[in-house]
């Protein structure tokens, strides 16, 4: 302990080390003539500039002064006593002179036309500006209709919260009413064209048609759920929800026929006499049934596809609900105006749904998107 050294950079053996070192600079060399290798700097740069290593000028101001300097051999080919702005800029810098105080006037007299424009209520998408080239009962109009719809949603808010509190996201609800907008479309038109599917065999083809229109369908639907499966494999290139275009124009082209047909004075129901040969009640039935079969489940599996767990144990219910208001509304239509219409124009509002599930679902998809199937082993 005797022979501890306190300041080892000092000791004999730190001296043969330093002398050993060949100095980059000469003028790092201190009062004492002990090298500056061993010691840490505080900044990025351990050497300093010259000017304020030898003493002279070390206030920020001859620091700037250098920098002229050194720019100056840097740009040999400026004019002489000729001074950069950024110059002056650093040393205005230095001396805490601020550019705002000379050129405030200037900057207000330009101005910035997006800091200048006012932000938006967040409540409104449109003002009476963005109205003002319209014509003017437009103009009011639709500001009147923006001031329904978010009073509207404002109110359904609050029932949201007050009945699902913070367990069911208004977010995820307004995704899953969008959703269940194409189930109770698809629901009510099915049971809409349901309630009429033995009427119309029994006026073309006689009641005694109908236990073998089941068997049929049977057969039919067993067709269809193979093209489906066919389209819902990979390889055949759609996804889920473009099924829902493929089925759903098919089956609106298809009952928009029937609808066309049953006005037919030979082919359709002016026709009272009932003949087992008359396609059309064969096609009629074995179409709605088919429907029933496809599209409920092609809608159930795209569910399945885009909601986790979590998600589907709150929103599944709301689905459902909405599938039998469907199912309620359906046949209540058929009941109430099916005397005045008549079945034909009951047809093409069921070709209507299969057209406008379409529509939701393709809303659904702009909305939200869909969740991509992970690629099979």
């Amino acid at each position: 302990m005797a022979n501890h050294d306190p300041f080892p950079m000092r000791s004999a053996e730190a001296q043969a080390l330093a002398s050993s070192v060949q100095s980059e600079d000469t003028d790092d060399q201190n009062n004492d003539g002990v090298s500056s290798w061993h010691k840490m700097g505080t900044a990025v740069s351990q050497r300093l500039p010259k000017m304020m290593r030898r003493g002279g000028d070390t206030n920020k101001e001859a620091l700037v002064k250098g920098k002229k300097k050194t720019k100056g051999r840097k740009n040999k080919s400026a004019a002489a006593g000729e001074e950069s702005i950024y110059d002056q800029d650093d040393l205005d810098e230095v001396q805490g002179h601020s550019d705002d105080e000379e050129n405030g006037d200037d900057d207000n007299e330009g101005g910035d036309d997006f800091i200048d424009t006012p932000l938006r209520d967040n409540t409104r998408m449109l003002r009476p500006e963005d109205v003002a080239d319209l014509p003017r009962p437009v103009g009011a109009l639709v500001l009147c209709l923006q001031g329904c719809f978010f009073s509207t949603r404002r109110v359904a808010k609050r029932v949201h919260r007050s009945v699902y509190g913070d367990t069911f996201p208004w977010d995820d609800f307004i995704r899953t009413m969008v959703l269940s907008s194409t189930l109770f479309v698809m629901i009510g038109g099915y049971w809409l064209l349901r309630s009429l599917k033995d009427a119309v065999l029994t006026a073309l083809c006689g009641v005694e048609s109908i236990p073998k229109a089941k068997m049929l369908s049977v057969f039919v639907v067993l067709g269809v759920v193979a093209v489906y499966n066919h389209l819902l494999d990979e390889k055949s290139g759609f996804r889920k929800e473009q099924l829902f275009y493929v089925f759903g124009t098919f089956y609106g082209i298809l009952f928009t026929g029937i609808a066309y047909l049953l006005n037919h004075p030979t082919i359709g129901l002016p026709n009272q006499t009932e003949d087992p040969a008359r396609i059309l009640g064969w096609v009629s039935y074995c179409g709605i049934e088919s429907f029933g079969s496809v599209m409920v489940s092609l809608f159930w599996s795209f569910a399945n596809s885009n909601f986790n767990l979590k998600q589907a144990k709150r929103s599944y219910g709301v689905m459902v609900a909405t599938a039998q208001l469907g199912s309620i509304l359906g046949p209540t239509f058929v009941n109430s105006y099916g005397h005045s219409l008549g079945i034909p124009t009951c047809y093409m509002v069921g070709a209507g749904c299969m057209l406008t599930l379409q529509l939701t679902m393709w809303t659904y998809v702009k909305m939200f998107g869909v969740v991509e199937d992970a690629p099979k082993a």
